[in-house]
């Protein structure tokens, strides 16, 4: 589908640098899932933290519409320590990487320290999984072995990736990069079938012919890899196999914590995320990604240099295990990059985004959602709720109907914004130059500055009056009057053929009969699936479930989003801010 939502030209070659302005808000997800779509290639997402990373991936899962979203995530553990990554995370980063070569076109989200890690070669990842088809000849003996030389774990009952069990004729496997684990059922020495279960209520339920069994870890556990492992040990470093716990370990078949930290000697010669990635993939950098990389080496020199001495338990220098920022940088250069920088880089383009304005439902001194209701009074865009969940929807709703707002909802976000692209006129907006983008960008809609408390427009620029930009009279796209959207926010309000719709105030003083079937409406409102409201025209005041980290407004099209952020305030920025601490 041709997107109406316009951003700055893309790089063509690797010395053609591009820098952009960062969008506001979740405006960022959007525009990077617009790029990807109009990229031939992989677009990587680069984050300077764990934590951006794991919004980024959900926000883009939201605007992505179909493109393949992967995320290569941190191990989530500080360098050296003595402790293995969770295998939640391990599954995901091996089945990231299987996946990566077939990957033609979507995003990769990573953070800046994790793009600095040396990995497993391609070899490992692709050429050490376990096939198990129905049908085939399955000796529970050989493939036990198997699957522990792959770096299973032999346990009772099966809960976590990585895991298996054998009971009787029953083989149940939890495959890495697997949302669920299968259960193999044999007659004599055949698969009879494979079918997925639930591992609390031990409830068999899809059948499959077939399961892939990734490696249970970034390295490999067989006999000649732990041997490769143990001389690698002794060669490096001055230390007695008798005394050394992370030797004796290995030889004992025991996986040690933070064995992940001398990953370089189990292999001839290790790499990075790039050997996976084709020529043509373009890297987004996030601001402040290299500072952040600066920071993650002297950190782990330092961490390094606290540990340089320890006999027992010898550590690796950072280089063997990281990029340095320098040979970081050097791979950058040879590939297609957009960096998002300050607005003061004389070369930064503006996105075309604003930050969405504070229209807190609840103020003092005002009835319930006074500031809501004056911001659509007299924005001419249109304006869509972002709600968290489907339950939250629903409260949302229902407090909206209770300050007589009734907003449409619509599927989803695709939903909400295709109609608009069948209206607007992309061709206004070209993306052959960056200039020519920039002339776009910087027409603002007009966000009030009483409901904007910083008074910022968008990119940094003052924010104008409604006073002075919104009048029944106002210039709306390509020309055309511009009307309030309070004019489109129920079947009332609107005109028809060109007749004047009434304004918000006169279409909310209905009697009480009329209220009354708004609010039902409005608690248990009619989906809309493709975000086409009355007569066929857009959706202007709409909700959807769609858990966004922070509202934002759109340039062109005319278009703002709110989310509980902006509805409730500092109150939901505080509980978001402790649920990403945990």
């Amino acid at each position: 589908m041709a997107s109406s939502i316009p951003f700055p030209a893309l790089p063509t070659t690797p010395k053609q640098r591009r820098y952009w302005k960062p969008p506001y808000g979740s405006a960022r997800a959007l525009l990077i899932a617009e790029a990807a779509r109009a990229h031939s290639g992989l677009l990587v997402a680069v984050t300077r933290d764990t934590s951006r990373a794991r919004v980024l991936e959900s926000e883009l899962h939201i605007f992505a519409d179909g493109l393949p979203v992967l995320h290569f995530p941190d191990w989530e553990t500080l360098p050296y320590e003595a402790f293995s990554p969770h295998p939640e995370v391990v599954s995901q980063r091996i089945a990231t990487l299987y996946r990566l070569p077939g990957i033609a076109r979507g995003v990769l989200v990573v953070p800046i320290a994790t793009l600095m890690q040396r990995i497993a070669p391609r070899s490992h990842i692709t050429g050490a999984g376990l096939m198990l088809d129905k049908g085939q000849k399955f000796d529970i003996a050989i493939e036990q072995r198997r699957m522990e030389a792959s770096g299973y774990r032999h346990v009772p009952q099966v809960n976590e990736p990585g895991d298996f069990a054998v009971r009787g004729a029953l083989v149940d496997i939890f495959p890495m990069g697997t949302d669920e684990p299968y259960r193999v059922e044999l007659l004599d020495d055949e698969i009879e079938s494979i079918r997925s279960f639930d591992p609390e209520t031990q409830r068999s339920q899809q059948q499959v012919t077939h399961v892939e069994l990734l490696p249970a870890h970034e390295f490999p556990l067989t006999a000649e890899a732990a041997k490769t492992f143990r001389s690698n040990l002794r060669e490096r470093f001055p230390i007695d196999p008798r005394h050394c716990a992370l030797y004796q370990d290995m030889k004992e078949g025991v996986t040690p914590g933070g064995i992940e930290y001398y990953l370089p000697l189990f292999f001839s010669q290790t790499a990075t995320l790039f050997d996976y990635l084709a020529d043509d993939a373009l890297f987004v950098l996030g601001e402040g990604a290299a500072e952040a990389a600066d920071q993650f080496w002297t950190q782990t020199a330092e961490r390094y240099d606290q540990r340089a001495h320890d006999i027992e338990r010898p550590v690796l220098p950072p280089a063997e295990l990281y990029l340095p920022p320098d040979d970081l940088r050097a791979l950058l250069n040879q590939r297609l990059r957009i960096e998002m920088v300050e607005a003061g880089q004389p070369h930064a383009i503006a996105t075309g985004t604003q930050s969405a304005p504070e229209v807190a439902l609840h103020r003092k001194g005002e009835d319930p959602g006074e500031a809501l209701r004056q911001f659509l009074a007299n924005y001419p865009g249109r304006v869509l709720i972002a709600a968290d969940s489907a339950g939250r929807r629903e409260a949302l709703l229902e407090t909206l109907a209770a300050a007589e707002l009734y907003p449409q909802n619509v599927e989803s976000w695709q939903a909400f914004v295709r109609p608009h692209a069948l209206a607007s006129a992309p061709s206004a907006l070209p993306r052959e130059t960056a200039g020519a983008f920039e002339v776009a960008a910087k027409q603002e809609h007009p966000l009030t500055p009483t409901l904007s408390p910083d008074n910022v427009g968008g990119e940094g620029e003052p924010g104008r009056s409604l006073a002075s930009t919104v009048s029944p009279n106002s210039v709306g796209g390509e020309g055309e009057p511009g009307r309030p959207l309070a004019s489109a926010l129920s079947p009332h309000s609107v005109g028809r053929e060109g007749e004047p719709g009434r304004p918000l105030a006169a279409s909310l003083s209905r009697d009480k009969a009329e209220r009354q079937g708004a609010r039902e409406r409005a608690v248990a409102p009619t989906l809309s699936s493709n975000g086409v409201g009355l007569e066929g025209e857009p959706v202007r005041f709409a909700i959807t479930v769609a858990a966004l980290e922070q509202g934002f407004a759109l340039n062109q099209p005319m278009l703002t989003v709110l989310t509980e952020r902006e509805l409730y305030g500092e109150r939901v920025r505080s509980e978001r801010e402790r649920k990403r601490r945990r």
